[in-house]
């Protein structure tokens, strides 16, 4: 049998990167809303969150869900938000084992910035990271909420074990592009205002909220109270300063 999909090391691998480079800080959450407990299929299913922020970064977000190892079922989710002083793309990841030898993979960093010199600019580490991995299997039909959103450099696959490695690899360089796209916005004038930053990640968060079909699993594994409190409160928060 072929290694499994490792979401949870990608997903800390991620965490490590950013908070070692962006020098972020632990923010603590409920214990409740950092560590649930649910089911799925009867087998038992933990959900594990934590927060940080950090100098030009106001909010990030690492998120795991994971079973017994014989579910072949593993979910990792992350987000980072810059201050509204600083118009980053929006790092966002959700990476889904669909078995043990099959995942979904989609990430991108997507731009607050409209279309313009001042966007292709910022995302050129990006575009030059992409460019050196192949091409992967398409992720199928984008969802119609994150149509706007995508960069033209997103990772939208689904890869059985034969791209495991590949596919991770090129996951992989969407935090150190971001990292680097960061460092590069150290001192760089934007023709954007905080408010309008502060706008365009509200709407982000709010067409996650309000139209990802995906989310609603979470009330079936950990019922609709816990969903509705850790989807508007952590996941995509409605309020975060």
């Amino acid at each position: 049998m072929s290694e499994p999909f490792d979401i949870e090391r990608a997903i800390l691998g991620t965490e490590e990167i950013l908070c070692r480079e962006l020098d972020l800080e632990p923010v603590a959450l409920a214990p409740d809303l950092a560590r649930a407990e649910g089911s799925l299929r009867g087998n038992p299913v933990v959900i594990q969150t934590k927060t940080y922020v950090g100098p030009h970064i106001r909010f990030a977000r690492f998120a795991t869900i994971t079973g017994e190892k014989n579910l072949g079922f593993c979910i990792g989710n992350a987000l980072c938000l810059s201050r509204p002083e600083r118009p980053l793309p929006i790092f966002g990841a959700d990476l889904v084992a669909l078995s043990e030898d099959a995942a979904m993979i989609a990430a991108d960093l997507s731009p607050v910035v409209p279309p313009g010199s001042e966007r292709d600019a910022q995302l050129k580490p990006l575009a030059e990271v992409r460019a050196r991995h192949p091409a992967f299997p398409s992720g199928g039909e984008l969802p119609s909420f994150c149509v706007p959103w995508f960069s033209p450099f997103a990772l939208f696959t689904r890869v059985d074990s034969s791209a495991r490695v590949a596919a991770f690899a090129a996951y992989a360089d969407f935090p150190r592009a971001f990292v680097a796209i960061a460092r590069r916005a150290e001192g760089e004038p934007s023709a954007m205002s905080p408010s309008e930053v502060s706008a365009a990640q509200a709407s982000y968060l709010a067409a996650h909220r309000d139209d990802d079909k995906g989310l609603r699993m979470l009330a079936r594994l950990f019922g609709t109270s816990f969903s509705a409190r850790y989807i508007s409160g952590v996941l995509f928060p409605e309020n975060i300063d």
